[in-house]
């Protein structure tokens, strides 16, 4: 059947396996931005654009989001602050894909320089 269904594919259409990234218990948490447009009843003709914070636990997978209307410093916090509750605990790192609330730039060796309040909160 494998044999048959290849022939009848077409070329490229395979899209591949994601690899999981695992993590031990407590380890590794991701956090990211995602960017929706939406219409809300109140305004059906303005699009306005919110934004969902997620946090990914490494080993269970378990996703905690919440959505807000800006990505500011102070949203970054207290989404942070409600997922560590929510999860009960902290996980020992945190992987940031660049998001400019998290990281302002490099430094002159290349290395990432993170926003000095969400450090602030790694230490609290």
């Amino acid at each position: 059947m494998r044999d048959v269904v290849r022939e009848l594919r077409p070329p490229g259409s395979g899209r591949g396996f994601a690899v999981r990234f695992e993590t031990p218990p407590g380890h590794q948490a991701q956090v990211d931005f995602a960017q929706f447009q939406v219409r809300f009843r109140d305004q059906p003709d303005k699009v306005q654009i919110v934004w969902l914070f997620s946090m990914v636990l490494g080993f269970s997978q378990l996703i905690w989001a919440r959505f807000a209307y800006r990505q500011t410093r102070q949203t970054v916090l207290a989404c942070h602050r409600a997922a560590f509750e929510a999860i009960g605990g902290v996980p020992r790192e945190i992987l940031y894909d660049r998001m400019k609330t998290a990281v302002i730039g490099e430094d002159e060796e290349g290395r990432v320089v993170y926003n000095r309040a969400l450090c602030d909160l790694a230490v609290t």
